[in-house]
């Protein structure tokens, strides 16, 4: 019980059965190498036998800067409304908390060491995924707890709509996670998800792939 507990948590919202990813992009985190044509992609994975659910998320590293000092960030791009569901990152978050157009939720941690306050106006600066420089005004909506610690340390968590905006990413993500099953099932997931349509040339990983200390 205590195995299937653990497994079960580490697949959750953090790491999911499989995750889809440009090659390359998880030893790089470049921010050019991307999933193209995502919403057509996103919509076979969905429609694939055996997934329950699949989200694109964007990780791009910035600068946060509440005042004068910038403090290293992640910007963590996500369907907010699909990810406060069950499963999702944002678990439970209810509809008035969630942040919409240009706000976010900074992980709590960031957000003590930075002296961030729900309100507070803070400028984003980071490398868009065509070169150029990304550079934006953000509120703060909230400050979270996930089950996430990269996006309890560092996160900045927005619309990926808003994400793709800033970092010149129209209709691209850095990852799409998908959960199906059950954790027994995801080597055949992975199978399954290699010959969806979009997904050609893209690389693949169970879980056990992604960690395999697990």
């Amino acid at each position: 019980g205590w195995v299937d507990s653990s497994q079960e948590a580490m697949t959750g919202p953090m790491m999911g059965h499989a995750q889809i990813h440009a090659p390359e992009w998880r030893e790089e985190q470049a921010p050019d190498l991307v999933i193209e044509n995502l919403e057509e992609t996103l919509a076979n994975v969905r429609a694939a036998d055996g997934v329950e659910q699949a989200y694109a998320r964007i990780y791009a590293p910035a600068l946060a800067a509440r005042d004068v000092d910038g403090h290293a960030s992640v910007i963590v791009g996500i369907d907010i409304a699909a990810e406060s569901e069950q499963g999702g990152l944002l678990q439970g978050l209810p509809p008035e908390g969630r942040p919409v157009d240009h706000s976010v939720l900074v992980g709590s941690i960031l957000a003590r060491d930075a002296g961030i306050e729900v309100g507070d106006e803070i400028a984003v600066l980071g490398s868009a995924a065509d070169g150029s420089m990304a550079n934006d005004l953000v509120t703060v909506a909230g400050i979270i707890s996930t089950p996430m610690d990269l996006v309890n340390r560092l996160g900045s968590v927005m619309p990926i709509a808003t994400a793709q905006e800033i970092f010149a990413m129209p209709d691209r993500a850095h990852e799409i996670n998908v959960r199906g099953g059950g954790i027994e099932e995801t080597d055949a997931l992975a199978a399954t998800l290699r010959r969806v349509e979009g997904v050609e040339g893209l690389e693949v990983l169970t879980w056990r792939e992604l960690a395999p200390e697990l």
